[in-house]
């Protein structure tokens, strides 16, 4: 019996996040997921996704042709967030073990059709909450699990950010990426809710769009504009973060487009299970500063991850510190672990979902990030919009998911 069989993959969508898996998990599986098929319709994406990869997969213009012509072991659906509704009902009838992206998709009624699909699909699907993998997650949650701050109380989670590609790409427009919140936010708002062990039940939100868009035509680039001064102009085949060894940019649409209408500035307060609460907030036009940082608050202390640091330290990315109330306990007072991301994104996490979804696909691991712990973050999202536009607290399970799926809600975020 091969203990570490080569098995045979297929991406749908060899664009932004399709070329970072094939390239990355094929590394962290050491050649054991071969991604031999993909479809991609843009001829550009094709081709540069191949150099990125450095291989050739059989390229197909539509899912079903394939599936049809290609013996796979595995999926991932990577494609932009509004077709993977689409994509999903291409794959139900061959049940092959599904990776797919985050967020579920992009607007409430299709992120609920996916939750519909996912739970009569035959085949294990795991969501691509990749910083939940992180080295420094983990680490973490096991200081939390360990009970090194005590009783887990509240969470205050920020990120700031400069815009850069989340305003030039699909992600500029609600219809095609969803919002922040629901595309970035969630990345947080998972970590939030696995760190401390309760699920989201009732969200105050205020959503404002204070900086990007405006009157510039929709189809307007940065190659295309002559305004050389402007604050987020990108250059195509830059990369988005010299710190890290990343794809390059190949969308400069304007983020100050009449067709910009997500929001820049957003922060949510969110009520949880377990007698536990806690803010998120997010701002998109903090430039040179990109800064995410985490506390959580304990009975007996706090636990502060920087997952990004303003000093430089030879060696060390990011850093988790542990401050106790009560120094003269047998244990310390303080105390600091550092991480080294590598030179990869998402603070070193994609090997390690890589792995688990080639065991997945094996049978020799469960869905570790869900599409029932996916739907319940989104749904933060969704409710904290609702709420900034009615001007009132927002009860999840009442307001917000419809009845034949509470019980999908429910699941989110237990057994952590």
């Amino acid at each position: 019996m091969n203990f570490n069989p080569e098995l045979k993959i297929g991406i749908i969508g060899f664009g932004e996040m399709g070329k970072r898996h094939a390239l990355e998990y094929h590394h962290a599986t050491h050649g054991k997921m071969d991604f031999v098929a993909v479809v991609e319709p843009e001829d550009n994406r094709f081709e540069e996704g191949c150099e990125w990869y450095g291989k050739r997969p059989r390229r197909y213009l539509c899912v079903s042709e394939m599936l049809n012509k290609e013996t796979l072991d595995g999926l991932i659906i990577a494609s932009p967030n509004c077709f993977h509704v689409e994509n999903l009902k291409d794959c139900m009838d061959k049940n092959l073990p599904l990776l797919l992206e985050k967020p579920l998709e992009s607007s409430f009624d299709k992120i609920c059709e996916i939750v519909r699909l996912s739970r009569t699909y035959k085949a294990p699907v795991m969501v691509d909450h990749v910083m939940r993998y992180a080295p420094i997650i983990q680490k973490a949650k096991e200081l939390i699990t360990a009970g090194s701050i005590g009783k887990v109380c509240s969470f205050n989670f920020v990120q700031y950010n400069g815009g850069g590609a989340l305003f030039t790409t699909f992600r500029r427009t609600m219809a095609g990426g969803g919002g922040q919140l629901i595309e970035k936010g969630t990345h947080d708002l998972d970590v939030a809710f696995y760190l401390c062990g309760a699920a989201p039940r009732k969200v105050t939100g205020i959503c404002r769009l204070q900086k990007f868009g405006g009157n510039k035509p929709e189809d307007l680039t940065c190659a295309k504009c002559d305004d050389f001064k402007c604050s987020n102009r990108l250059s195509v085949g830059k990369s988005s973060n010299a710190a890290v060894n990343d794809i390059n940019l190949s969308h400069d649409l304007c983020s100050f487009s009449k067709a910009v209408d997500v929001y820049d500035n957003e922060m949510c307060m969110v009520e949880c299970t377990n007698n536990v609460f806690g803010v998120y907030s997010h701002c998109f036009f903090v430039n040179n500063h990109f800064s995410r940082r985490y506390e959580i608050i304990g009975t007996e202390g706090m636990l502060y991850i920087e997952l990004t640091l303003r000093e430089k330290h030879y060696n060390c990315d990011g850093r988790i510190t542990v401050a106790r109330a009560a120094p003269l306990l047998p244990l310390p007072g303080i105390e600091e672990y550092n991480f080294n991301y590598q030179g990869r994104i998402h603070y070193n996490g994609g090997p390690f979902a890589g792995r688990h979804f080639y065991d997945m696909i094996q049978g020799k691991a469960e869905p570790f990030t869900t599409v029932e712990d996916a739907f319940a973050a989104e749904m933060v999202g969704i409710a904290a919009m609702k709420s900034s536009e009615e001007h009132r607290q927002i009860n999840i399970e009442q307001d917000i998911v419809p009845q034949d799926l509470l019980p999908a809600f429910s699941e989110a975020y237990k057994g952590f």
